[in-house]
């Protein structure tokens, strides 16, 4: 249901098109809203997925499942700033234009654990009152002592 860079709605609007070309049936109305479901549980999974892991995330708190899902992901990031095989998986499935299922194929599997294959960028260099901007804002993103997740 992955199209060539389409929109969720214009994706959900396809697979309309195509139960239309049977008709109306008596179930109809259940394979669309399955149809349908199925571009917008993916888009839903990206947009929701990283929330577990912030500290303000209330009722759950990640597993060993996310944990590793969040390093392989990092480490995938990480390596397609220098591997073409990896940008290309991990842009298509983040432009919803290849199933989340493309990041756990073999060969993005073994891309992973080699890091980029091409000498990354020097980070870009910053001036003393930067440094401290960038100082200051990553301290007030980091959890103080006494916030504490709950959990119900």
């Amino acid at each position: 249901m992955y199209g060539q860079g389409i929109s969720v709605a214009a994706q959900g609007a396809v697979a309309l098109r195509d139960l239309l070309a049977d008709g109306l049936t008596p179930a109809f109305a259940r394979r669309a809203q399955r149809a349908i479901a199925r571009p917008i549980g993916s888009a839903w999974a990206l947009a929701t997925g990283q929330d577990i892991h912030f500290p303000t995330t209330k009722d759950k708190s990640p597993g060993l499942a996310d944990r590793l899902l969040l390093r392989y992901v990092g480490r995938l990031a990480r390596t397609a700033t220098g591997s073409f095989h990896a940008d290309t998986a991990l842009t298509d499935v983040l432009s919803l234009q290849a199933a989340p299922a493309t990041l756990v194929r073999p060969a993005v599997l073994l891309t992973a654990p080699l890091g980029p294959l091409r000498t990354p960028h020097e980070p870009p260099p910053f001036t003393p009152a930067e440094r401290a901007l960038l100082d200051t804002l990553q301290s007030l993103q980091e959890p103080s002592s006494n916030q504490k997740k709950t959990t119900t």
